[in-house]
């Protein structure tokens, strides 16, 4: 009866916990999207400031604009995306955090529905090893009454 209890209590356990890995999952590739962001940023300023040296060297003013535009443009996404970055480390702290304890639990669920049965094991031993002594002691009872000369 326990144990069929925690079991059921184990399988909601197991639902919460995969979900919290789905989060978690969702909550990862964000993160990795935003860091994906923020590099493809660095390369455009890269890019830009590249485009300014070449047009200082070559004395073409429309070039050196462009890559101020370009430079400012990717400090702008940089900052940005720097600020999401943050908050998504915090939303996977929280969920990882989340997770692990609900892992925790189902495992604690887990040892306890195993000493459980093994608990039900030992009890059933017992009881079959009392029915084995039981029948033995009729059985001597029996042969006794039998040897035992009757009063005539």
């Amino acid at each position: 009866m326990l144990e069929q209890a925690l079991t059921r209590i184990l399988k909601v356990r197991q639902v919460e916990e995969d979900h919290l890995k789905a989060s978690l999952e969702a909550a990862l590739a964000k993160l990795t999207r935003l860091v994906e962001m923020e590099k493809a940023a660095l390369e455009r300023e890269r890019r830009g400031r590249a485009l300014l040296l070449e047009a200082i060297c070559t004395d073409k003013s429309q070039d050196r604009l462009a890559g101020l535009v370009e430079m400012s443009l990717a400090r702008a996404s940089r900052g940005a995306s720097s600020q999401k970055m943050r908050e998504a480390r915090e939303v996977v702290r929280q969920i990882r955090a989340q997770y692990m304890a609900k892992r925790a639990e189902r495992r604690q669920l887990e040892t306890l529905i195993e000493a459980e049965r093994a608990s039900e094991a030992r009890h059933a031993s017992r009881r079959q090893q009392e029915a084995v002594d039981d029948q033995y002691r009729s059985r001597r009872f029996r042969v006794r009454v039998a040897e035992k000369p009757r009063p005539s």
